[in-house]
């Protein structure tokens, strides 16, 4: 029989555990994100992230000097609630494989649930266990073609060409800095204070965030001055694509072509 110093013991543990695991999960108004590194953004100089679908879970990989960092999870609230994101983070885990591999062992597992290629690195989920699973690399999928956009972030004291008053919330990420964000005009909608934008990409332009296309890098077709928070919410359409919705207090100045 296990003694009541035991079982207290062991229902502290797992209190603590929930606890800590509670402590890094944010709340935003359409998911949760469980954040392993909160002070990545200051860590790095200069990185891109990527958000990998897995399932009804989004890594946020970090890619920076050719190596790929898993430094968050999102959860969206049309797949989980807050119990549930609780639930999945105490029973299952992410895997980050380097590329260049001929197999990939994962210890502690039970039971892979979902698993893809993105860039060579090798991307799982799976459930915590007491077994050894290894994957050939030729039974992985490579998924990096999918995803057509991915932002990057500067620190703007190391790179004073980018330095702007504007500060950036991107998908519920403060940045330091403009972030250089690439689209397919194809497939994906930009809209900005509810204009409809027809652009490559967003850069930063004279302090403030321009939107610009290729073929013309100096001089954007539209650009927003701003010194105050600028909110950019990038979600995945049906047709494969993405919408970006850039929000300001001020109105987009449109440029016109002489």
């Amino acid at each position: 029989m296990v003694s009541e110093d035991n079982i207290l013991a062991i229902s502290d543990f797992i209190n603590k555990k929930l606890y800590n695991i509670k402590k890094n999960i944010n709340e935003y108004p359409d998911r949760f994100e469980y954040c392993f590194n909160t002070g990545y953004q200051e860590k790095y100089d200069e990185f891109q992230l990527h958000s990998i679908q897995l399932g009804d879970v989004f890594p946020i990989l970090l890619e920076t000097d050719n190596r790929i960092v898993l430094v968050a999870i999102e959860f969206y609230k049309n797949s989980f609630n807050s119990e549930q994101v609780l639930t999945w983070l105490v029973n299952c885990k992410v895997y980050i494989g380097r590329a260049g591999r001929e197999n990939y062992k994962i210890n502690k597992c039970s039971k892979v649930s979902k698993i893809r290629k993105f860039k060579g690195h090798v991307v799982a989920t799976y459930y915590r266990g007491n077994q050894t699973v290894v994957m050939p690399v030729d039974n992985i999928k490579e998924i990096t073609n999918n995803y057509k956009y991915s932002y990057r972030k500067m620190n703007i004291w190391k790179a004073k060409d980018r330095q702007s008053g504007v500060t950036v919330l991107l998908n519920g990420h403060y940045l330091k800095g403009i972030p250089k964000i690439e689209f397919i005009k194809a497939t994906d909608l930009i809209i900005s204070n509810g204009n409809c934008i027809m652009a490559d990409y967003i850069d930063v332009y004279e302090g403030g965030i321009g939107f610009f296309n290729q073929e013309d890098s100096l001089n954007p077709v539209a650009f927003l001055l701003d010194n105050s928070i600028v909110e950019i919410q990038i979600t995945e359409r049906n047709n494969g694509g993405k919408i970006c919705v850039v929000k300001s207090k001020y109105y987009v100045i449109a440029i016109e072509k002489l």
